[in-house]
């Protein structure tokens, strides 16, 4: 689900790359030189042709955008994927905070899929207990491996809206890395080299349950990714020299309030017995 956060389109903050799918998503298709034409002559943007050239070029790599006849256009399965993304953010954001019985969904990337945890568990979600903190069992700490320093804004709310109490059996140097970030965001608790199993990772926050499931390739991917990254800089030199897409990660959401309580429970539990 590539440059699904390109559609923030927040009028203060949009890119280049942002105007150039807005501007495509109004008319199209269009050449290089009409996009140009479109985002300095119609909307004032001043960016040179060669730093629309390669924001397109890039877009076309990620899947957003295709070219056919020298022109681009949205490409068809983004769009569908976008759709799916942001229609599950829409089960997360109503008043009711509720999602149907059961909704399941598939990321290919280890960028957009933390991101869409982070934005569908950053309010309170209350049980009849009142228990809105988030609980977690985890293979690695959830981080972008696309990070954005607009992304450590998100991992703060989320901090400070929904309490995240996470636990993994992991302790590589990114786990580390990322641990650190966590405690600066005043996450309550991020327990790295824990003593349990976390084949599927599990999160609980109130009524809901999500678990993420991933491939055996996947696992490795990731597992070598975290290994081998020990800051940022790192992480921004790996991702650029293996652009870590085309993984299998699929993400099932239920609603069971009895099951959501003994999950809770049990990863209390063992984060409990950690500490010792």
């Amino acid at each position: 689900m590539n440059s699904v956060e390109l559609l923030t389109l927040n009028p203060k903050t949009k890119t280049t790359k942002e105007i150039i799918i807005h501007t495509l998503g109004n008319r199209w298709p269009l050449s290089a030189k009409e996009i140009h034409h479109a985002l300095s002559r119609e909307q004032g943007i001043d960016v040179s042709y060669q730093a629309i050239h390669k924001s397109i070029q890039e877009l076309e790599e990620n899947g957003a955008i295709k070219k056919e006849a020298g022109k681009y256009s949205l490409d068809n399965e983004w769009i569908d994927k976008s759709q799916s993304y942001f229609k599950s953010l829409s089960m997360a954001y109503k008043e009711s905070n509720k999602f149907t019985s059961e909704n399941t969904l598939k990321f290919n990337n280890y960028t957009d899929f933390p991101l869409f945890l982070g934005n569908i568990f950053n309010e309170p979600r209350a049980t009849k207990d009142e228990q809105t903190h988030i609980y977690a069992i985890a293979r690695h700490l959830f981080w972008p491996l696309k990070f954005s320093f607009k992304d450590f804004e998100l991992c703060r709310s989320v901090g400070k809206n929904a309490q995240p109490h996470i636990i993994t059996p992991a302790s590589t140097p990114f786990d580390k890395e990322i641990q650190k970030y966590y405690r600066v965001a005043k996450w309550p608790e991020a327990t790295i080299g824990a003593d349990i199993q976390a084949e599927e990772d599990v999160i609980v926050q109130g009524n809901t349950i999500v678990q993420v499931s991933y491939s055996k390739e996947t696992k490795e991917k990731i597992d070598k990714i975290y290994e081998n990254v020990h800051n940022l800089a790192d992480l921004f030199k790996f991702y650029m020299k293996n652009n870590s897409d085309g993984l299998a990660i699929e993400v099932k959401i239920t609603q069971n309030e009895q099951l959501a309580k003994m999950m809770r429970e049990n990863i209390m539990q063992k984060i409990k017995e950690a500490r010792k």
